[in-house]
């Protein structure tokens, strides 16, 4: 991408699959000379079906249920919760955004700690991740680019065991609830975070 002063190159990972297959894609590019390597994480640094991407929806729906209130009074039961939820995830593209957007009234950090507490429970130690992000090289600058709290992104690099080789995180509290994947207005936050916006035609 240029810049006023200089280029800068990105590679963006955003592949939804087992992480071994994602690797196996990625590999042909590792050596070359990109600048900076923007990672997703939930889905993509660790396997989708390893469960806690559901547990974080149910835990949504109970969040919404139990949460007494305003809007939340009108919800009752999971199946409420999901035909409330629905309409709002389409229009914000991210549940806390919307919730907030269309009015609903709560604590946003404990929304956080509630909706993504059990990490452990499914996220282990990834030998081969660590190994994989190991060999690419170490002037590239690694950053997650991700819809969830950049609290919960360093659990979840914790428990696979690879936070010391993540540069930077930027989740909702970088883009402030305002913005989110897979908007143009989110990469373009990105891209001008990370000084590496295309330079302005002539």
């Amino acid at each position: 991408r240029g810049t006023g002063s200089r280029d800068l190159s990105i590679y963006i990972l955003h592949v939804h699959g087992p992480p071994p297959s994602t690797f196996t894609s990625f590999r042909y590019c590792y050596k070359m000379p990109f600048d900076i390597l923007l990672f997703d994480l939930d889905g993509t640094l660790y396997d989708h079906a390893c469960g806690y991407e559901e547990s974080v929806h149910r835990q949504i729906f109970e969040f919404m249920v139990e949460t007494q209130g305003g809007k939340f009074d009108a919800i009752t039961t999971i199946d409420e919760a999901k035909v409330a939820w629905q309409p709002i995830f389409d229009k914000y593209n991210l549940t806390k955004r919307g919730l907030l957007g269309e009015g609903y009234v709560f604590d946003g950090k404990f929304y956080d700690q509630y909706i993504r507490r059990g990490a452990e429970k499914y996220i282990s130690k990834d030998l081969e991740l660590r190994q994989f992000l190991v060999a690419l090289p170490r002037e590239s600058r690694k950053v997650i680019f991700t819809n969830a709290p950049e609290s919960s992104a360093h659990e979840i690099l914790k428990l696979l065991g690879v936070d010391d080789l993540i540069d930077d995180v930027l989740g909702t509290e970088f883009f402030n609830n305002e913005v989110c994947k897979p908007e143009r207005a989110a990469f373009d936050k990105v891209l001008e975070y990370l000084d590496a916006r295309d330079r302005p035609a002539d």
